[in-house]
C-alpha cells in the first residue's frame, strides 16, 4: 500500500530594513511503501522542522520523499552602519577599484532594488534504516536594478541586470546514530554558472557587456562540505 501526503505551508513575512523573505512550501509529496503496515510515517507537518531546515528528518528502508519549496527574496536601498544611504550619498563613497582601467575615483553605480526567485527540487531515499541519502537543486531567477551617475555626480541613467538557471547542487547522506539523533555528511556541487554577463551603462555613457558581480551569480564557485548533526 502506498500513502501520500501533500502539505502546503508559508512562513511569516521577515520585514528588516535591509530585505525582505517570503518562503513558502507549495508542495510536498511523501511516497512509502512501508508507512501504512508499519505505523511509522509521519503524522504531519508537526513531526518536521521548521520551513527552511532541510535534512530535519530520516527516512525507514523503502521510504522516499519529493519536495518542491519556493523562496522569494527582495532586497532594497542602501545602508552605512545603520543609516539609511540616498543614491546622493552613496557616490561619496571611494571606489576600491580606483586606479584601474575606466574606474572612476569614487561611486558611480548604486544598486537600488534586488530580487530573487528560488525554485528548490530535493529528493530523499532510505535503502536502509540507517541511512538516507538526500539530493537537493535549485533553478534561480535574479533581477537587480541600478542608476548611474556621471563623473560630475549628476543622474545619467537606470539600467537592470538579470540571471537565471540552475544554482549549486548538492549530495548528502543522513546516518543515523540513534533514537532521534542523526549526522549529515555530503557536499555541495558548483553547478550554478559563475560567469553570468549583462549589458550596464557606465558613467561615460557607454553600455558594454560585462561579468556581473558576485551577488547576480547562480552559484558559489567552490565544492563545499556539508556537516550536520541532529
Amino acid at each position: 500500500m502506498m500513502s501520500v501526503k501533500f502539505g502546503v505551508n508559508m512562513l511569516q513575512k521577515l520585514n528588516t530594513s535591509m530585505h525582505k523573505k517570503i518562503a513558502v512550501i507549495l508542495l510536498t509529496a511523501v511516497a512509502s511503501q512501508a508507512c501504512a503496515d508499519e505505523g511509522h510515517s509521519p503524522s504531519g507537518a508537526q513531526s518536521h522542522a521548521p520551513i527552511g531546515v532541510m535534512g530535519d528528518h530520516i527516512h525507514k528502508k523503502g521510504e522516499f520523499m519529493f519536495s518542491y519549496r519556493f523562496m522569494q527574496m527582495g532586497m532594497e536601498a542602501n545602508r552605512n552602519r545603520g543609516d539609511d544611504l540616498r543614491p546622493e550619498e552613496v557616490i561619496r563613497f571611494e571606489n576600491t577599484f580606483a586606479g584601474r582601467p575606466m574606474q572612476p575615483p569614487l561611486l558611480r553605480v548604486v544598486p537600488l532594488e534586488m530580487t530573487m526567485d528560488m525554485h528548490m527540487f530535493g529528493a530523499m531515499y532510505a535503502p536502509s534504516d540507517k541511512l538516507t541519502l538526500m539530493l537537493m537543486t535549485n533553478y534561480l531567477e535574479k533581477t537587480m536594478d541600478h542608476v548611474t551617475f556621471n563623473g560630475n555626480g549628476e543622474p545619467l541613467g537606470f539600467f537592470t541586470t538579470e540571471t537565471d538557471g540552475i544554482g549549486d547542487t548538492s549530495l548528502s547522506a543522513l546516518i543515523n546514530w540513534a533514537d532521534n539523533v542523526h549526522a549529515t555528511v555530503g557536499v555541495s556541487l558548483p553547478t550554478g554558472s559563475i560567469e553570468e554577463t549583462g549589458e550596464i551603462l557606465t558613467p561615460m555613457g557607454q553600455t558594454p557587456t560585462v561579468r556581473l558581480p558576485y551577488p547576480m551569480q547562480l552559484g558559489s564557485g567552490t565544492y563545499d562540505v556539508i556537516i550536520g548533526l541532529t
